[in-house]
């Protein structure tokens, strides 16, 4: 990638789509797919991988590499002239539940009851990749 080429100053915003929330820059960061990858941690802040064309000039694809966000897709708008600053990266998404899941330590606890969690999960999981 010729890295002149890459823009120095990006707008960052995520946008929970489901919710219809803009989240603050200070919980949201970017890489390039090029660049090393940051150490995962679970500090609450999203971390987003931007890959950038052969050219540097705009973006591919993007993608999370946090549990608690799912990049769904971006929008890319560069300014038309100086006075506008800097290009805008908004990744569209979802936030996803933070807490982790709980079970009811009355239940059981069998092997069907831990079936029926995984099948509620998958359905979750396949709901949220819909929208």
């Amino acid at each position: 990638m010729a890295y002149s080429s890459v823009p120095q100053e990006i707008q960052f915003q995520l946008r929970d789509d489901a919710q219809g929330l803009t989240h603050p820059a200070a919980s949201a960061s970017y890489v390039f797919a090029d660049d090393p990858l940051p150490l995962g941690s679970d500090d609450g802040k999203v971390t987003v991988v931007v890959d950038m064309s052969a050219n540097g000039a705009n973006p591919v694809g993007v993608h999370s590499l946090s549990t608690s966000f799912m990049a769904a897709g971006y929008e890319w708008t560069q300014p038309t002239d100086a006075s506008e600053g800097s290009a805008k990266l908004t990744v569209h998404g979802i936030a996803l539940e933070r807490n982790p899941l709980k079970v009811s330590t009355l239940q059981s606890n069998t092997s069907a009851d831990k079936r029926a969690i995984f099948a509620n999960v998958q359905q979750d999981a396949y709901r949220l990749s819909q929208r």
